[in-house]
């Protein structure tokens, strides 16, 4: 497992090659992933997971958002 991760975001990876496919079946199964790419895909392993189908940079700009949004409201 990748101890103590909490979250992961694997951005512009359509996890067809490895490494990259092999880290989303290393986490914990209780680990949510977010999968930023704008290709349609399915995930094999046991984790909650979410896709953000757009490019990388919209992708990362729509995490910056959200996360500034969270933080506005604590």
């Amino acid at each position: 497992w990748l101890e103590g991760c909490g979250l992961m975001l694997v951005i512009g990876s359509s996890l067809q090659v490895y490494p990259a496919a092999s880290l989303v079946q290393m986490v914990d199964p209780n680990c949510p992933v977010v999968l930023i790419d704008p290709e349609p895909m399915a995930v094999q392993g046991t984790s909650p997971y979410f896709q953000i189908q757009l490019g990388a940079s919209e992708g990362m700009r729509l995490i910056s958002s959200v996360l500034n949004s969270f933080n506005e409201g604590i």
